[in-house]
């Protein structure tokens, strides 16, 4: 699954195995609980017959109702309901802080928090407390290759860690058994880029485009390509990030921005204006929609010229 985060974008990829999140969804605004929700976790535990007596018994019964919480973080974070998602993640963790399930989920729901419209700049977006969770569950399953590369990408994201992300996610890299060896590989290309290292970038993420339909990846080659100097190749890049014909795709709202800002370069002053409508249509209250705006009005200054 692709978590999308828009701030400075970041069309951010984290992947969750299909234990966590089966299908990709868009995020959607918090909703209140359920009031479902605490009769169908007394409907888990009895079930699973947690209510007993004896010590070993009690460490059953935590280890259960620590599943039945993750189980229902899963579903939190699968309605886009992010805020419950870390609600339920973070009692799993109080009733057993070995749940490396739950500690990938609460990593997972706070990067949610911060796909809001401030971004990271949110004070609910805590990437220091993601950045625990992440290292929490990779140390409980060293096996776990998605752990590894949510840890990666946490990395990233805190902007001033890319070369010890470098580190955790070259062996997924070279991992054949990796069935999400594309989005290590746009990672690891996203840690070369914040690293100068424009050309390496492009080599890493023309490797995570190898899944042609992996957006995040041909959009982060774009900023690579553009690193290098090679505009037109940025420009081609971008293009097959937001033609790609899924809603997620056609809605990186970054990408929208920065086809913008290369065609403006460019010269293609029309085609520039048609990229940051589109953008600010997207989500006017984001910093890209912001943006945007100003950018398109920038365009229809007297004294610009359309070419």
């Amino acid at each position: 699954m692709e978590l999308r985060v828009n701030g400075y974008l970041w069309a951010f990829s984290i992947p969750i195995d299909g234990s966590l999140a089966p299908q990709v969804r868009p995020w959607l605004a918090v909703s209140p609980r359920s009031p479902m929700t605490d009769s169908r976790l007394i409907f888990l535990l009895l079930a699973s017959g947690a209510i007993a007596s004896g010590c070993d018994q009690k460490v059953k019964n935590a280890e259960l109702q620590a599943d039945a919480h993750a189980d229902l973080a899963r579903e939190a974070f699968q309605q886009g309901d992010v805020r419950l998602a870390l609600d339920e993640a973070q009692q799993a963790i109080i009733f057993d802080d070995a749940n490396a399930r739950a500690h990938h989920l609460a990593t997972a729901a706070l990067l949610g928090l911060c796909a809001g419209d401030e971004g990271p700049g949110s004070p609910d977006c805590r990437l220091d407390l993601a950045e625990m969770h992440a290292r929490r569950a990779m140390a409980l399953d060293a096996t776990d290759r998605n752990a590894r590369n949510t840890l990666g990408s946490v990395l990233l994201l805190e902007g001033n860690k890319a070369a010890e992300a470098m580190e955790v996610l070259k062996p997924l890299t070279h991992d054949p058994a990796y069935a999400s060896a594309h989005l290590a590989w746009a990672n690891y290309g996203w840690a070369q880029l914040q690293l100068g290292d424009a050309n390496g970038a492009v080599d890493s993420l023309r490797r995570s485009v190898r899944e042609p339909r992996f957006c995040v990846g041909w959009y982060r080659l774009s900023l690579a390509f553009d690193a290098a100097g090679r505009m037109t190749d940025a420009e081609d890049a971008v293009s097959r990030a937001v033609t790609e014909k899924s809603p997620e795709c056609q809605s990186l709202q970054d990408a929208w921005k920065f086809r913008g800002e290369l065609r403006t370069r460019l010269g293609k002053v029309p085609d520039a204006r048609a990229d940051f409508a589109v953008c600010e249509k997207l989500a006017p209250s984001t910093t890209a929609g912001r943006a945007c705006q100003k950018l398109r009005l920038a365009l229809d200054a007297p004294g610009v010229k359309a070419s």
